[in-house]
């Protein structure tokens, strides 16, 4: 059930635009009847494009649900195994036809494996093929800035944030939801880095709306309010933080998937290993 509700959640924007566009010709056709006179014509008329509009909603709607159909046997790998080689080779099996969206999905997968090359090589094929919409051009920008940041090439980072922001800032003002919290993430870790902390709080404030609708994304949130602190020099505060998920984390229980409170915990971590000067392994970026 949770499957189908994150797909959902996903496509809510396909279905209010499908919605508002089907209302719309029907408001037509109610004002064309206010004119010229309600009659037997305008009756049929009315309930024929009122049944088409029922008609599109459920297409729509079955066409999400055989998405997340599509999606389930991945899923229940996931909670029952983790990111893990056969997540990925379940995936490939079930879409055989590989679009840069799926590439883009591929790369997230070997993203929480710690499988960078394999995860750069996904963006590569991703980039080789054609991104339709402005979502799957901020999810594509997204995960090559996480993986340049995850392979310390900051500058890297950078350069691809802001040749994305362009696009992405615009979307991300108008769908609140996980997309838009990772590009406030990556934004403000890298305006922290450059030294603009002013910034890098204003993003993270931006973040608000969408963790209202979602509270998981909260941990998003504060794992880069964390990295913020920590590029600071703020021990204090991102140790506090740093607690404060880790407790949350033992009861929250409002993730769609099992698997994502392993790698909220995960993030913490690597985000600690990242930019916590006081470990051994972070003794420069």
């Amino acid at each position: 059930m949770k499957t189908y509700r994150s797909y959902f959640k996903a496509n809510r924007m396909l279905l209010l635009s499908v919605l508002i566009i089907m209302l719309a010709f029907d408001g037509i056709i109610i004002m064309s009847g206010l004119e010229n006179g309600f009659n037997s014509d305008f009756l049929i008329s009315m309930i024929v494009f009122l049944v088409i509009t029922v008609a599109v909603m459920a297409f729509v709607c079955i066409l999400i649900i055989r998405g997340a159909n599509k999606m389930i046997p991945v899923a229940k790998l996931m909670d029952e195994k983790g990111m893990c080689p056969e997540v990925i080779d379940k995936y490939r099996q079930l879409n055989p036809k590989m679009t840069a969206r799926n590439h883009c999905v591929l790369a997230s997968y070997y993203l929480s494996m710690d499988e960078l090359e394999a995860a750069e090589n996904e963006l590569v094929k991703a980039n080789g093929l054609t991104l339709y919409d402005v979502m799957s051009k901020v999810y594509y920008s997204d995960l090559y800035v996480s993986l340049r940041m995850r392979q310390r090439r900051f500058t890297d980072a950078a350069v691809m944030y802001n040749n994305y922001d362009a696009i992405a800032q615009p979307f991300c003002r108008s769908h609140a939801g996980s997309i838009a919290v990772n590009h406030y993430s990556h934004g403000a870790v890298l305006y922290a880095l450059n030294g603009n902390f002013t910034a890098a709080m204003d993003l993270i404030n931006l973040m608000d709306k969408s963790v209202k609708k979602q509270r998981y994304l909260a941990f998003t949130r504060n794992t880069s309010l964390m990295a913020v602190y920590l590029i600071i020099g703020d021990f204090v505060n991102a140790d506090q933080i740093r607690q404060r998920m880790l407790t949350d984390l033992e009861t929250f229980d409002e993730f769609d998937m099992k698997v994502y409170k392993s790698l909220t915990y995960k993030d913490i971590e690597t985000i600690s290993q990242l930019f916590d000067r006081r470990l051994a392994q972070t003794d420069q970026y």
